[in-house]
């Protein structure tokens, strides 16, 4: 007779305590290296837009268009994939827009227009102020137009939003919670719901006029140049809750 032996439930019950320990201790870590892929892509996909934006205006005497509400389809011939419209964190769209209509996006999902017969989904936004547009409150003193202008480093140029265009004032207020967002009711207030968005730990991307990329902490969205004459102590009247823990 052969004296058969096997593993205990208690040796069963530790080795399967460790296994577990080990995937508490290695699961934030692969976490974040997966965090950190999303904004690699991220970055990457504004880089590129952006080259496409520099192309489109290289071959329109510098100067961008009277209105880049389509943006995305006025540069599709110098950038060529839907997908880099698209950031790794918001890539779903929650509704389809009906015919020849659209649907805003979210902190973690895409917004989307209806062109036609074709949709076009997207997780970012231009400034309006670089645009030549002139609605509302643009105007030619405060229009960018161009990216050849000094300070072109502070100033936004596509960045991740709710919505494919944003035109921010200085006194808009920012989201009265996480993940409220810039609805147009009213229109032209607090715009800048649009792009305050919790969408990378407290913080967006931003590729600004000078094509360079950058993370941008929310609270400091109020600092960046967004047109001409935008005043330096720009700031809401009061921040929510949920914003002032964050840093500058």
């Amino acid at each position: 007779m052969y004296d058969r032996r096997g593993f205990t439930l208690i040796e069963l019950l530790v080795v399967i305590a460790i296994i577990a320990l080990l995937m508490s201790m290695l699961m934030p870590a692969l976490s974040k290296v997966k965090e950190q892929a999303k904004a690699a892509i991220d970055m990457s996909n504004l880089h590129q837009l952006g080259l496409a934006a520099k192309m489109w205006t290289d071959d329109n005497k510098g100067l961008f268009g009277r209105d880049e509400d389509d943006w995305f389809l006025e540069w599709y011939h110098t950038y060529k994939d839907k997908e880099l419209l698209l950031c790794p964190s918001a890539k779903k769209v929650l509704v389809p827009p009906a015919p020849g209509g659209y649907v805003y996006g979210g902190k973690h999902n895409a917004w989307a227009i209806s062109e036609d017969f074709e949709i076009w989904a997207g997780s970012y936004a231009i400034n309006q102020w670089v645009t030549r547009n002139y609605e509302s409150a643009r105007s030619p003193e405060k229009n960018w137009k161009t990216p050849n202008v000094r300070g072109a480093a502070y100033v936004p140029l596509l960045l991740d939003a709710t919505r494919w265009g944003l035109t921010p004032l200085p006194e808009d207020q920012p989201p009265e919670y996480d993940g409220q967002i810039y609805t147009s009711d009213p229109i032209n207030v607090d715009e800048m719901r649009g792009c305050c968005l919790n969408r990378h730990n407290y913080a967006v991307d931003v590729i600004f006029l000078d094509f360079h990329t950058e993370r941008v902490a929310l609270k400091r969205l109020w600092k960046l140049k967004w047109h001409r004459k935008w005043p330096a102590d720009a700031e809401p009247a009061s921040w929510p809750d949920w914003i002032p823990h964050l840093p500058e």
